[in-house]
């Protein structure tokens, strides 16, 4: 029968103590990520949908400038709004 001395146990669980350890921050710096990206993502829709809006009433605008142009009538002001940036 093979004998293992005990600093070859204490040795293994210290090196599976680390790798927990390691694992487990790991998991949570992974978490903490995703969190993040998913608020960022969250934001930049939030965003994108302000935009997308503010060019709807720009180009409804220009549809309506268009209209009275064809329809030989006086256009209104073309007002565009500024960049936000």
């Amino acid at each position: 029968m093979i004998t293992v001395p005990l600093e070859t146990w204490v040795s293994i669980g210290a090196l599976l103590g680390v790798g927990l350890s390691l694992a487990g921050l790991l998991l949570t710096t992974v978490h903490s990520l995703r969190t993040e990206v998913k608020s960022d993502i969250a934001d930049l829709r939030t965003e994108v949908k302000s935009d997308i809006a503010d060019l709807r009433t720009v180009v409804d605008r220009l549809d309506n400038r268009v209209y009275a142009l064809a329809t030989q009538q006086s256009p209104g002001p073309l007002i565009v709004p500024r960049s936000r940036d």
